[in-house]
């Protein structure tokens, strides 16, 4: 069942120990399944934007007074452009207690991934590969005669690898030095960084302005 339906909710949060705590928050439910026989029900929710854990919380409460004839609810959050059922951005399960998981990056994970830069070189590019649990940010630059690719992790760790540059039916392709895997990279038309291996391409790195 689909439910087109967005939903804005003010949280006043009165009695805790943060009672000035106010956040609004737009999410809508793409869908619903329930399964009578287990007692559970389980949510597909779409989100405007990352938000914090304390507004998922307030969120999964919200859409728990509804339900409570469940034992279980599971809760699966989208951003905008994630396809629904190929992973979510976090979840907040109720089993029967409530529990508040992240997968991905958070918004202040993104604005340090966005202040990563490089020590010297010419910059030639600077996306984000936005996939959950493999966030980062990848910057293509030149140096001392030799095309780099920097990708940087969440968690602060890095790698720094040479590249090969070679032309493809009037494209550039960007291969590894040593690779293993037989990954490479295309900038495609829309300035997005194409992320191809054996079978293909699997994904793009958003450009960053």
């Amino acid at each position: 069942m689909k439910l087109f339906i967005f939903v804005s909710l003010v949280f006043a949060l009165a009695g805790c120990s943060d009672d000035n705590y106010v956040s609004t928050v737009q999410y809508k439910i793409e869908n619903e399944s329930v399964h009578p026989t287990f007692s559970k029900s389980n949510l597909d929710i779409r989100l405007d934007k990352k938000i914090s854990e304390k507004d998922l919380q307030d969120i999964a409460n919200e859409l728990r007074r509804d339900r409570t004839k469940y034992e279980r609810l599971w809760i699966g959050y989208y951003l905008p452009g994630m396809k629904v059922g190929s992973g979510s951005w976090a979840t907040t399960h109720f089993t029967p207690e409530l529990e508040v998981q992240i997968l991905g990056s958070t918004a202040i994970e993104d604005d340090i991934l966005k202040a990563v830069s490089i020590e010297a070189g010419t910059v030639l590019g600077k996306w984000e590969d936005q996939r959950t649990m493999v966030e980062s940010s990848l910057i293509l630059y030149e140096h001392k005669g030799k095309i780099k690719l920097k990708s940087t992790y969440t968690d602060g760790s890095f790698s720094d690898r040479i590249l090969t540059k070679k032309n493809i039916g009037g494209r550039v392709r960007y291969d590894y030095l040593e690779s293993f895997h037989g990954e490479y990279f295309m900038v495609e038309e829309n300035g997005n960084l194409g992320m191809y291996g054996n079978n293909g391409k699997f994904t793009e790195a958003v450009k960053v302005n």
